[in-house]
């Protein structure tokens, strides 16, 4: 198989692992048609294209990530981490126009079977929300960005800081080399560090995540260091 045709067939398989991981993701929400009540999440979603970092590697987990933790009223912001993490330039445009998508609400499936009307109207905005959340999961397998020389990891966090999230996801290897540090306040809010790359030096990356979990513990946040070989975990 070419590398094209392993390109199309991974895209033509998002619809059957959309639908796995929907229907894997409603397992935990969803009991005997009803659907228990959920805060609202905001979660900032950070995509490492400096050259320390391996993209190209951990494309398809990113896509796999979001589709098994994207849930009814999430609103999902996409940026980039790089050279100028805190600017506007590295607000990501996920879908034509918008940096962002807010995943639709869901009533809870009707209980008369016969009501035809009712259940039509709840398949239809079931199918939209599965509709998001494919076109989101094509254009993070999809897109490309050049890469930039630097990396910004302090001003990524503030910027975090200022959209209010819950949730912090990051896909880096979280070497900084801007050393633009800043004050930050991450109260309440669970920081991610996905795939993170050790390298060849076991003290660096040792260094490194002892460094960030401490400078984010002390702004606040809970911090979770995933390895590119564990399974990718599930949001809280």
């Amino acid at each position: 198989m070419t590398i094209g045709q392993n390109k199309l067939y991974l895209l033509s398989a998002l619809p059957l692992a959309l639908f796995a991981l929907t229907a894997c993701s409603s397992s935990q929400t969803m009991q005997e048609g009803k659907v228990e009540p959920q805060r609202p999440r905001r979660i900032i979603f950070g995509d490492d294209i400096t050259g320390s970092y391996m993209r190209d590697n951990v494309v398809d987990l990113q896509v796999k990530f979001f589709l098994m933790n994207a849930r009814r009223g999430d609103t999902w912001i996409f940026r980039w981490i790089g050279r100028y993490s805190y600017s506007d330039r590295a607000a990501r445009q996920i879908l034509p126009g918008r940096t962002y998508v807010t995943i639709p609400e869901l009533p809870s499936k009707p209980s008369n079977p016969f009501d035809t009307q009712a259940n039509r109207d709840y398949q239809t905005r079931l199918r939209r929300v599965q509709e998001i959340k494919l076109q989101v999961a094509r254009s993070l397998k999809s897109q490309k960005s050049s890469p930039e020389k630097g990396t910004d990891i302090w001003g990524f966090l503030k910027k975090a800081e200022e959209l209010k999230p819950t949730h912090v996801v990051m896909f880096s290897d979280m070497s900084d080399t801007m050393g633009n540090k800043v004050a930050l306040n991450l109260r309440n809010v669970h920081v991610y560090v996905l795939c993170f790359q050790s390298g060849r030096n076991p003290r660096e990356a040792q260094k490194r995540k002892t460094f960030w979990t401490s400078v984010l513990e002390q702004a606040g946040a809970r911090v979770t260091f995933h390895d590119i070989s564990e399974p990718l975990p599930l949001l809280d």
